[in-house]
Formats: C-alpha cells, sequence, structure tokens
C-alpha cells in the first residue's frame, strides 16, 4: 500500500489544520455560551477532513474504505455537535443532560458500527469500485443506512439546530454591516455543498467538500462568536440559511398557526407565495388532508413523523418536534420536511427485485426437481431407470436387514420383442414397451416400485412381500398381459410375459445377489416354454 499526497490530499489537511487551529482558539474561549460545543464541532470536521485527505493518499481500494469509514466519525459527529452548540448558545444549555446527548449520539453509533461491518451487508455503500471518469478515486453508492442514519438523520438535527439559533436571534437588535458579512459568510458554505451534492456536482473530482465546508463555518462562526458577538447578525442569517435549504420547513404556535415556513415547505405542501404568518394550519389545507393530523397533533412533545406520496410522485418524510422554551414548556412546533422520493424509489425497486428473486428461486426449485425427476426416469416410458434401481434397492435391503421383512424382485421380459420389433418396426415397440409399463403400473401396490432394467425388461421391487405372494402376483401379471390386446397403429398386437422371482434374504443377501437369483429365474422360464413365471431355486445356478 503507498500513499501518494497530491494536491487534493494538501487541501484537506490545510482544511484540517484550519480546523484543528479553530478548536484551540475556541478552547481558549470556552466559557463563552456554545464555545464548547464548537470546540467538538471543529474537532469532528478536522477529522473528517482528515480521514478524506488520507483517503485521497492511498491508492488501493480496501485502504480508501478503512479512511472511509474513519472520516465517518466526524461525518456523524457534526450534525450532533451543531446541535449542542445551537441548543447551548440560545439558553438550552439544562436541557442538554448526560442522558440526552448520550441518546442524541445513538443513531450515529449504529451508523458507525453499520460503517465498520458494511462489507458483510452493504447497507451504507453497496458498491464502493474506483471512478472510470477520475483515476485513484473511489465512488460510493448509497444505501439505506446512509440516507437513514447519516444524511437524514444529520440533516434533521442541522435543521433543528439552525431553527433554535434563528428564532433565537430574530428577537434581537438588527447587526451591523460587518457583523452581517461575518455570517453571511459562514452560511453560504454548507449550502453551496448541499446545492453541488443535490446537481451530482463537484469541481473538484474526489475532493470531499462537505467536511471543509463545515470546517469554514465553524471558522466563521468561532470568530464571530469571539470577536463580533454573533448575537447581532444571526437574523440576517435567517433567509439565507431556511431559503436556500433543499428541507422544508415550517412553524407553528401552541395554537396551530402558522409562525414561519420556508420556500421549499411551501413547494411540499402546494401552499401559495404570500404572507401565511397566522393563519390557521386546518384553513391551508383540505379537510381530509394528511398533513392536517401531523401538523395538529395536540400530544405534547410527542415527536410525530409521517411518510406522505406527493402528486407529483415524490416521497417526502415529514417530522415534527416540538418546540420548549429555556423553562420547559411548549412555544410551538417545527415540522422539518426532507425529500427522500430516491430512497422510496429504491426501496420500491429493491422490493420488486426480491419479488423477482423469489420468482426465480421458485423456477429454479421446479426446474431442480424437474431436473432430478428427469435423471432417475426413464424417458421412454416414464417409470424409474436402473439408476434409480440401484439406488433405491440398496436401501431397501438395508431397512428389510434392520427390520426383518422379506423383499421379493420380479423381472420381466417381453417374449420374442426383437421379432416384434424386426416385423412391425421400433416405433411400434416403443409403444408396446409404454402401454405394457402403464399396465404392470396398475397393477402393483402403491409401496412397490416398477423401473425399466434395459431393453425389454422391467424390474419390479415388492417390498414387504415373500416369495409366494410375490409369485402369486407376478401370475396375475402374466396372465393379465396373455389376456389382453395391446392396439398399436390399428393393430391388435398380443405380447407375452417371461418373469422370474427372487427373494431377499432367501435367495440372494445383497442386492446384485437378488437381482442376479430374479434374472436366472426369469432365463429359466424362457428355456422352459415362455409365457409363465419361474421362482428361483438354487439348482438353477447348477
Amino acid at each position: 500500500m503507498k500513499y501518494e499526497f497530491g494536491t487534493i490530499s494538501w487541501i484537506s489537511f490545510a482544511g484540517a489544520l484550519a480546523m484543528a487551529v479553530a478548536a484551540i482558539l475556541i478552547r481558549n474561549r470556552r466559557n463563552n455560551p456554545g464555545a464548547k460545543p464548537l470546540f467538538w464541532l471543529m474537532l469532528a470536521a478536522c477529522i473528517w477532513a482528515a480521514g478524506d485527505a488520507m483517503e485521497n493518499a492511498v491508492n488501493l481500494l480496501p485502504a480508501k474504505i478503512h479512511w472511509g469509514q474513519f472520516q465517518y466519525i466526524g461525518t456523524l459527529s457534526t450534525p450532533v455537535f451543531f446541535l449542542f452548540f445551537a441548543l447551548e448558545y440560545t439558553g438550552r444549555k439544562k436541557w442538554l443532560t448526560i442522558g440526552r446527548k448520550t441518546g442524541f449520539f445513538a443513531v450515529p453509533f449504529i451508523t458507525e458500527i453499520l460503517t465498520l461491518t458494511n462489507s458483510l451487508h452493504g447497507l451504507v455503500w453497496p458498491t464502493v469500485e474506483f471512478s472510470a471518469k477520475y483515476p485513484g478515486v473511489a465512488e460510493y453508492s448509497h444505501g439505506p443506512a446512509f440516507w437513514l442514519g447519516t444524511f437524514g438523520y444529520g440533516n434533521a438535527l442541522m435543521m433543528i439546530g439552525t431553527y433554535l439559533i434563528v428564532n433565537h436571534a430574530i428577537s434581537l437588535s438588527k447587526a451591523h454591516f460587518q457583523q452581517s458579512m461575518v455570517v453571511l459568510m459562514a452560511i453560504i458554505p454548507p449550502w453551496l455543498v448541499s446545492i453541488l451534492y443535490a446537481l451530482r456536482i463537484n469541481p473538484f473530482p474526489g475532493l470531499e467538500l462537505t467536511p471543509l465546508a463545515s470546517g469554514l463555518s465553524g471558522s466563521v462562526l468561532a470568530l464571530a462568536l469571539l470577536r463580533y458577538q454573533f448575537l447581532d447578525v444571526i437574523p440576517i442569517a435567517r433567509t439565507t440559511v431556511l431559503e436556500m435549504m433543499r428541507e422544508g420547513m415550517l412553524v407553528t404556535d401552541q395554537e396551530f398557526r402558522l409562525v414561519d415556513i420556508n420556500l421549499s415547505a411551501r413547494r411540499y405542501l402546494g401552499l401559495p407565495a404570500g404572507d401565511l404568518t397566522g393563519t390557521a394550519v386546518t384553513t391551508l389545507f383540505a379537510a381530509d388532508s394528511e398533513w392536517i393530523p401531523l401538523l395538529t397533533d395536540p400530544e405534547d412533545g410527542k415527536s410525530t413523523r409521517l411518510v406522505l406520496h406527493l402528486k407529483d410522485g415524490e416521497y417526502v418524510d415529514a417530522q415534527r418536534t416540538a418546540l420548549h422554551n429555556p423553562e420547559g414548556s411548549i412555544i410551538g412546533y417545527c415540522t422539518v420536511l426532507h425529500d427522500i422520493t430516491e430512497l422510496s424509489n429504491q426501496q420500491q425497486r429493491i422490493e420488486k427485485l426480491n419479488s423477482e428473486l423469489s420468482q426465480q428461486l421458485v423456477d429454479i426449485r421446479k426446474l431442480q426437481l424437474l431436473l432430478e425427476d428427469q435423471a432417475i426416469r426413464d424417458g421412454l416410458t416414464g417409470l424409474f431407470n436402473r439408476r434409480y434401481l440401484d439406488d433405491i434397492l440398496q436401501r431397501e435391503v438395508a431397512r428389510a436387514r434392520r427390520s426383518g421383512d422379506p423383499i421379493s424382485v420380479l423381472m420381466v421380459d417381453i417374449d420374442h420383442f426383437k421379432q416384434m420389433n424386426d416385423n412391425y418396426g421400433h416405433r411400434a415397440g416403443d409403444d408396446i414397451l409404454i402401454h405394457l409399463a402403464r399396465y404392470i403400473s396398475s397393477q402393483v401396490r402403491d409401496s412397490d416400485l416398477i423401473c425399466r432394467y434395459g431393453g425389454e425388461e422391467f424390474v419390479i421391487i415388492l417390498v414387504g412381500s415373500n416369495v409366494e405372494n410375490a409369485a402369486a402376483r407376478a401370475n396375475e401379471i402374466c396372465r393379465g398381459v396373455r389376456g389382453r390386446g395391446f392396439l398399436i397403429e390399428g393393430d391388435l398386437m398380443h405380447v407375452t410375459l417371461s418373469i422370474g422371482v427372487a427373494g431377499f434374504p432367501v435367495d440372494g443377501e445383497t442386492p446384485d445377489a437378488v437381482l442376479h437369483a430374479a434374472d436366472m429365474a426369469m432365463y429359466h422360464a424362457k428355456k422352459t416354454g415362455r409365457n409363465k413365471v419361474a421362482v428361483f431355486t438354487h439348482s438353477f445356478a447348477d
């Protein structure tokens, strides 16, 4: 594994260094409201950028994935620390108990575990491969865990944190021009990157812009916090932040009247332009609209979530969260609308593929069963073939040896079959074999087995039958065939059978021995006039 530190890597390292310096400066003013979480925010962005630098420096895909997993520590932590900063800075520090802080890290922790074990399930990155367009750059496709645990959860925290800061600053005095420019510089980078991400545009292939943009914003926010008294310039940032968001956001008061709404939310909800402040939610939608129950849920403090299918084919994940003042009382509700059309379409494609795969597995199983059956069946008569006979007789003899039950074997041969083939043709001979197979099958028990042994010979295995009973059955079959004719190509043809009978264990203690005994008995029947049944005796072997 080699490390090649090119321009992209050094740019990321420079960003990481800038964030580390900003973290040190912020730590020196750690008594300022929001300084501590902002310090950790800078460290998280530093890890993110440093990991990106190392990822671009290595030349092996497994190593790139390793550094990508390392980056995720910063990726997943940044939104959490941003929310902590917003809560602390707006006077809600008491709300940040140890239990709640731990709870906010639950989703990032689980997502990081899924990232580290991604090779086992592919939930975060279904595929990771080198870019065909940009040599040395790894391209990651995104799975459900990314969209939910990284993109969805992270953006939800960022939205809530942004709302808290903006709502707190709106009531303050107007900012000076210099202060406004500083905050504007802090707000533009992440949303510019957000737009580039949505359009799948990256002017610097291989360079991860998000950690750099987050670090730049954090650095500028730190400057505003330490030097320009960030309180005075937050109101100006409100329009920039909310109106540039891809996510929709609307705020209602305790009476479910509209307090604020951004452009994306208006589009998702189908609301007209113009000032809607103070309008009751129930008057904005039809009585049967799915939005009303979500936006007017009266339960105190309950977080409500709903996935809606819009008319234009889009899917929106809507989550409403209660907003509290420092004393803990509810002062309103914030609803964040996130476009999950791509994720929903992906899930639908996965469900369709799973359905198709399930059907293919059923078809494959049917084919396997068909092939398995064809492998043990005679193609002409449909009876079991000799291969199956060898296997099943071996098992039946082993079972009978354990249980002490008898087994009888009938070796059946069609008399003068070659002469029939010569006189009437092989097609007529095949028809005789087919008709005879059907007739014999109708004369035996379901537990008995009939196999085509080869040519004009058949073997019948009578499980649990002694030689005397088997001989009686053989005589019935012999007489039945003798007394009936088979209509072959318009002609009624008569055939006779020679049948040899042998039993296990009296005539042989192995499958081959029993078959050989039945075969000798069958040949004895042929030698002594055909059209008869012969039961094996040891004198046949002499």
